[in-house]
């Protein structure tokens, strides 16, 4: 097996730079290798930016992905 293979990291789905939280909803555990991807991707944009950046970028041009809010409610 490759060495790091299976290695992961903890990965704040709302960066803490951007004011993201150390609480467990908001933290996934991630395949190392694919973590330091993202972040050499997008670094810690916020979410619209890397949708648009995908968008623009990455998929074909007759889609687009579309970013929508999940209700806070309780």
């Amino acid at each position: 097996m490759a060495k790091g293979k299976h290695q992961t990291d903890r990965h704040h789905r709302k960066p803490r730079s951007i004011g993201g939280q150390d609480v467990a909803n908001n933290i996934s555990i991630v395949n190392k290798r694919q973590h330091e991807s993202w972040h050499h991707l997008f670094s810690n944009m916020p979410a619209a930016a890397i949708v648009a950046i995908i968008n623009e970028t990455w998929i074909d041009s007759n889609y687009e992905i579309e970013l929508k809010r999940r209700c806070t409610c309780n």
